[in-house]
């Protein structure tokens, strides 16, 4: 049994609970996992608690230096692209809210558009790009989040590229040079977040198609 998430103690604890409760060997004999930005200080506090856990999975803090900048990313999926054909009793209307999830047909494709509701892990449907909005003087206003499919104003920044699909590099990379431009160009746009003495803000906010598609699937109210 592997826990990834959450308070670590006390669902080792209730895993456990749960487990040995079972009349099959089997299942006391189940061993629990934890995982989930752990270092030797959190599993030192583990053990000191007593948390049943048989084993950890470190694995950020193994591959990387805590005083460089790291990104924990997780997948998930948020769509399915299927044929037509395969939709079994999918409805041909445009959209339609179906076992959960939402299905409208495109170009003789169906998108299944697919969600995560869990409470605080809750996840926004449909495959996103992000839009950079910068005013006339190129100074960042704001990033909107957006389905792949919208266009923004004029003048925005699409910010993701695809670079590699079915394992294949398929857009070619820049040299360092050029990277540092873009880097500086970036951090140009931004003055308002230089200032390392006070809290900043990052200007993020989600495009209306993207919020009412959440809320047909439930996702925000």
């Amino acid at each position: 049994m592997r826990i990834d998430s959450g308070d670590l103690l006390y669902l080792s604890k209730k895993v456990r609970e749960i487990l040995d409760a079972v009349g099959n060997t089997d299942y006391r004999n189940t061993e629990i996992m934890v995982s989930g930005d752990l270092n030797e200080s959190i599993i030192k506090g583990l053990l000191e608690n007593k948390a049943p856990i048989d084993s950890f999975a470190v694995g950020t803090e193994l591959s990387t230096s805590r005083d460089s900048s790291v990104i924990n990313c997780v997948y998930k999926l948020v769509a399915i692209r299927v044929q037509e054909k395969d939709k079994s009793d999918l409805s041909s209307e445009n959209i339609k809210l179906h076992s959960g999830i939402i299905a409208s047909d495109i170009d003789r494709m169906v998108i299944i558009y697919k969600a995560k509701k869990s409470l605080s892990k809750h996840t926004l449907p449909g495959p996103k790009q992000i839009h950079r909005i910068m005013d006339n003087k190129g100074i960042l206003v704001e990033d909107i989040i957006s389905l792949a499919d919208e266009s923004m104003e004029e003048g925005s920044l699409p910010l993701l590229e695809k670079i590699i699909e079915n394992g294949s590099i398929v857009k070619s990379l820049p040299q360092l040079s050029v990277i540092q431009k873009y880097y500086k160009r970036q951090i140009q746009m931004m003055p308002f977040l230089i200032k390392k003495d006070q809290e900043q803000r990052f200007p993020v906010s989600y495009s209306q198609k993207l919020v009412r598609l959440a809320k047909k699937l439930g996702i925000v109210d």
